[in-house]
């Protein structure tokens, strides 16, 4: 679920599941996730729609008007379908430029478009399989100085639009919109990326952070957030990540106009698999990940999804280096209470016993299904113990680093003793005795 409380518009309540509502998107989201558990292993959630009572009206109304727009226009209000996402995603491209008739393919309606990706063959015209997934990178110059600067993605991140809307319609309303005929609707968006500069007339800025780099190389750091956070968040986040950096990120690197026209295909079902199994190697191959996290203390927004969950474990499991991204305020949040004070120390363990792979979840049943296949081959307990302690050692690492700055500039780090004792714990909690 996405967690969003207070629940503004339809609420789904659990008959057989306590303390468990649900949003009208989630409640969609439940309702397709169902379709493709053909395993049946668990005992499916029956919920019933609560009526909206007349003294909620005005509280709800009140939310109503705080919300972004896209939270307005978002599943709380029903427009949950695939067609409705992708009308929304030509709505806000037209609305975001001043000329919005310059879409060349034929596909002009939503439902025109989720047709022709339909029919889209995932074979080239040699009859071979087309490569869904690139393994290159984007220079973060780029992504900063060209990329944010469409005036579509500035549209998309003042409307508040969350990340899984971006990945499933807001990449292919970029390529729709910049390819001359349907017959080329296919491939990463890294691969339309110079389509992109010339049909819209991006200038390349005077930067030497963007104009000294190739646009795409072999990716440098591996890319890992969840759907539910927003774009602008995202893009706040990336700006703390190096200048020289590749980043691989599937919002580029995933032929997203397949996975959401062909995403339920047996032939799909193939590629998901290669995905999952081949992870752990690639990311070897770029050698370091970025996990982006909104709140230190709730690991669970980002870690209670599958996929990212995999990705940590594998970034574990191929020894290479996790970079921890959040606000700053959060960072001084975790330094300050848990590290400063005695009294919120516990709480650094709390949040961490969150991790539960088993409880993992995923937008599409078929994901979670072949996910889990492969962490019970470690067995969820190995796999919970092995992000733990990634987690653990980032928290290590934030700790020391402000230990480092205090010292170096003699400035007294109050209490220093308390930070000190709390510093050898979560040591001692991970086995560095000798630390």
């Amino acid at each position: 679920s996405c967690g969003t409380t207070l629940i503004v518009g339809k609420r789904f309540h659990a008959l057989n599941r306590p303390n468990y509502d649900l949003c009208a998107s989630c409640h969609t989201d439940h309702d397709e996730s169902k379709k493709d558990n053909k395993a049946g292993d668990e005992e499916p959630i029956v919920f019933e729609e609560t009526p909206l009572r007349p003294e909620d009206v005005p509280l709800q109304q009140a939310l109503l008007s705080q919300l972004s727009g896209f939270e307005k226009w978002k599943g709380r209000l029903g427009k949950t379908k695939l067609e409705d996402q992708v009308e929304r995603a030509m709505e806000l491209w037209d609305e975001a430029h001043d000329n919005p008739s310059n879409a060349t393919t034929t596909a002009t309606t939503a439902a025109a478009f989720i047709k022709t990706l339909e029919n889209t063959p995932l074979l080239d015209a040699k009859g071979e399989k087309k490569e869904l997934v690139t393994w290159k990178g984007i220079h973060v110059g780029w992504f900063r100085n060209v990329f944010c600067k469409l005036p579509y993605v500035q549209k998309l991140v003042e409307e508040g639009a969350e990340l899984w809307f971006v990945r499933k319609v807001g990449v292919n309303e970029i390529i729709r919109r910049t390819k001359p005929n349907d017959n080329v609707l296919s491939g990463p968006l890294i691969e339309h990326l110079d389509d992109v500069v010339m049909a819209w007339g991006l200038d390349l800025p005077n930067s030497e952070e963007t104009l000294s780099q190739p646009t795409i190389a072999d990716a440098t750091t591996f890319v890992s957030y969840t759907g539910g956070y927003k774009l602008g968040f995202l893009v706040e986040m990336i700006d703390n990540i190096g200048d020289d950096e590749y980043i691989w990120m599937d919002v580029f690197c995933v032929d997203q106009l397949a996975w959401t026209g062909k995403g339920r295909l047996p032939e799909m079902k193939v590629f998901r698999e290669e995905l999952t199994d081949g992870l752990q190697a690639q990311i070897k191959k770029i050698g370091r990940t970025a996990l982006m996290l909104e709140k230190w203390n709730n690991v669970m927004r980002t870690l209670g999804q599958a996929w990212i969950l995999w990705e940590v474990f594998n970034t574990a499991q191929a020894m290479v280096e996790m970079n921890v991204y959040l606000p700053q305020q959060e960072i001084e949040h975790y330094l300050q209470t848990c590290m400063e004070s005695n009294a919120e120390f516990d709480s650094i363990q709390q949040s961490l016993s969150q991790i539960n792979a088993q409880n993992a979840k995923a937008q599409d049943a078929a994901d979670r299904d072949i996910i889990f296949s492969k962490m019970k081959e470690f067995g969820f307990f190995g796999v919970n113990s092995l992000v733990i302690s990634q987690m653990r050692d980032w928290l290590i690492k934030v700790a020391k680093q402000r230990l480092s700055e205090k010292q170096t500039t003699g400035k007294a780090l109050y209490p220093f003793d308390i930070f000190k004792n709390n510093l050898a714990l979560l040591l001692q909690a991970q086995g560095k005795l000798e630390e």
